[in-house]
């Protein structure tokens, strides 16, 4: 079984406004965690190598036993770690929000960009389809694909994992684990990503809420002891990548692998002993909705580029161009989406009624 969230359009994790005597239990947050959009940031990054990797893949131009490995090693927490980060604060997103408020601001922000850039491309499947290594969908078929989640599964997963919580709010946190594990567990593989990831991946959205603001105190650890941590950790995920080889990871170990690999990147982002480091992977991190729904177009623009206009297939220049074609130039565009007009990219916008506007005073004639 293999397998993006503050004020962006993935976050599920507002600053709340109710006082602390009302939620001492909750995060308590005035600022952007930096700690959390490096995590963001280091997981899209690994989301975008996947996808070019698997690209390479698919044309048989990476096929060796070290990309399989290196492909189960990334798919075991990189996914996982997103939907952690989800759950950390949304009990007081709900709380601020509450229940009406924040499933719309959900739609607005994930199931949104969901639908819009497949029906974006949808005019463009004759061009397009022509570069990919696939076949061809139907219109039919590719409708079909948005509406059951295999169109961008991980948004459609995450929208609905949120609905999930929400419908589970009242519940308490430990028979939300024991309704989470055994959905993860004994869900079956029905081929549509999408649906599938909602009962998988619900699992460490509620581990996320389980953890809240004592994600706090690990950001205070000593960094020489995090850096520690964070080797071992993913030395066990490596080492049960190698053991196991390309047969892939059996199901029992998803769940603690994809904890695992998730606690060594919270970990890594607070070893990191260079503040620029930090900041330069924490801007990623910021712009990953930007990145997840933008990464593709400039991915398959820098591979066409390389074969029609350099003629190569070399894997580096492919693997290094293409995951920095689509991680930098959509993170630029989401960190000046304002400046260039361009927000209802990533989420929908509210249009005010006229009726609700106040007219503006007339000024008086100049004499």
């Amino acid at each position: 079984m293999t397998s993006i969230l503050q004020d962006s359009p993935l976050s599920v994790a507002p600053v709340i406004s109710a006082s602390p005597s009302e939620n001492s239990a909750l995060p308590q947050r005035k600022s952007r965690s930096q700690t959390v959009d490096i995590v963001k940031g280091v997981a899209i990054i690994l989301v975008i190598l996947g996808h070019v990797m698997q690209g390479m893949n698919h044309r048989h131009l990476l096929e060796s036993s070290a990309y399989y490995l290196s492909e189960i090693f990334i798919y075991t927490f990189h996914m996982p770690a997103f939907f952690f980060v989800a759950g950390l604060f949304l009990d007081p997103s709900l709380v601020k929000r509450g229940p009406q408020g924040f499933a719309f601001e959900k739609v607005r922000s994930i199931l949104y960009p969901y639908a819009l850039w497949p029906l974006l491309t949808l005019p463009l499947l004759p061009w397009i389809s022509q570069y990919e290594s696939g076949p061809r969908p139907t219109v039919v078929a590719y409708l079909v694909n948005i509406l059951n989640g295999n169109t961008g599964w991980f948004l459609f997963a995450l929208f609905f994992i949120l609905m999930l919580a929400l419908l589970t709010r009242r519940l308490p946190i430990w028979l939300r684990l024991l309704l989470a594990v055994p959905l993860s567990y004994f869900w079956p593989n029905t081929g549509h990503h999408g649906i599938d990831g909602i009962f998988w991946e619900y699992i460490f959205v509620v581990t996320g809420q389980l953890v809240g603001s004592r994600i706090n105190r690990i950001e205070k650890l000593n960094k020489g002891i995090a850096a520690f941590g964070c080797l071992a950790l993913f030395a066990v995920i490596a080492a049960a990548t190698l053991h196991y080889g390309r047969s892939g990871l059996p199901a029992f170990l998803f769940i603690p692998l994809g904890l695992a690999g998730t606690a060594g990147l919270i970990l890594f982002a607070v070893s990191i002993p260079v503040p620029s480091v930090a900041t330069s992977i924490a801007w990623f991190g910021e712009a990953s909705i930007g990145i997840y729904v933008l990464s593709e177009y400039f991915q398959g623009t820098t591979r066409q580029i390389l074969f029609q206009v350099f003629h190569t297939t070399a894997i580096p220049p492919h693997v290094i161009l293409q995951t920095l074609s689509a991680t930098l130039f959509p993170a630029l565009m989401y960190h000046n989406r304002k400046r260039l007009h361009i927000e209802w990219f990533f989420k929908r916008p509210v249009w005010k009624s006229r009726a609700t506007t106040p007219d503006r005073p007339r000024q008086a004639p100049v004499a």
